[in-house]
């Protein structure tokens, strides 16, 4: 341990709506992974960074010299703040879920609707959370991820092939970030992070609230048991049935997203179809090299 020296190995930045739990899901029992504890989102680049590096640290109590340190917080995509603070870790590799970007708006708008944090109007809603908009720019960020990371060190995961390769996914993000490949379940394209009908919206809101209060005091572990507890099924009820997009929200965020969605299927028409191979014929990101 002498000399181990504390780094950030790779981040999966999101946007949010885009699979980011279910990777979270996966890999946070690799045995040579290490992920914050009882948070999947510290949130500490974009939002808590005045809290100092210690503090980040403190959320991984298994990080050593024999596991690789990484985090999965879809807010820091959209995150200028982010997205400097990040490059103070030479050689991070960057993962970047897309999906295309009209369907992921409406999500993320029900998303916020579903706990109370907005009006169910979608008008209404964006003008008081921009972010649902902004968050999803393919055309702006992802170009100035790879500016900033290169490249070779972005690697991106269609959300709407997490179902029909699942196993193929996780196998190319090992690879990629420089693991040994692992199993997955059976049940591995089941779907997290489901949105939620609330039972009601005013409880919907509280809770949130409360949620928000206790993780911001550090009390991740706390909200984490109640989940797991069936709160949250009983608070919120069964996932819901997507509700149709009206047709003026559609066609107004087909034409906000226009580059957005250009940039999407251009990206994905040739999608991670080949592995990318180094100079000397190891894959980018082999253990123990190239990190």
């Amino acid at each position: 341990m002498n000399g181990f020296v504390r780094r950030l190995e790779f981040v999966a930045v999101g946007p949010q709506r885009t699979g980011t739990s279910w990777l979270h899901h996966h890999l946070r029992h690799h045995r040579e992974l290490s992920f914050p504890l009882h948070v999947k989102e510290t949130k500490f680049f974009d939002a808590r960074y005045e809290k100092g590096m210690d503090w980040y640290w403190g959320h991984f109590a298994d990080h050593s010299e024999h596991r690789l340190a990484g985090e999965i917080c879809p807010t820091y995509f959209h995150s200028d703040q982010a997205l400097v603070r990040l490059r103070q870790f030479d050689g991070l590799r960057v993962i970047i879920h897309l999906r295309d970007p009209v369907d992921r708006t409406w999500s993320l708008f029900r998303h916020h609707r579903n706990k109370g944090r907005v009006p169910n109007n979608y008008f209404e809603a964006v003008k008081l959370m921009p972010e649902i908009e902004s968050s999803g720019r393919y055309a702006d960020y992802c170009p100035r991820w790879e500016s900033e990371f290169g490249e070779d060190h972005c690697f991106y995961i269609r959300q709407d092939t997490l179902e029909c390769e699942a196993s193929k996914i996780v196998d190319d993000v090992c690879d990629f970030i420089g693991v040994e490949r692992i199993r997955l379940p059976e049940n591995a394209s089941e779907r997290f992070g489901q949105i939620r009908q609330p039972r009601s919206m005013s409880i919907a809101k509280l809770s949130a609230a409360c949620a928000l209060r206790l993780r911001t005091g550090g009390m991740h572990r706390v909200v984490e048991l109640l989940k797991h507890a069936g709160l949250k099924r009983v608070l919120l009820g069964p996932p819901s049935k997507p509700d149709p997009m009206p047709a003026e929200v559609r066609d107004y965020l087909q034409e906000l997203h226009h580059e957005d969605t250009a940039y999407f299927n251009n990206k994905t028409r040739a999608w991670n179809t080949n592995r990318r191979v180094r100079t000397d014929g190891e894959p980018v990101g082999s253990a123990g090299k190239d990190r």
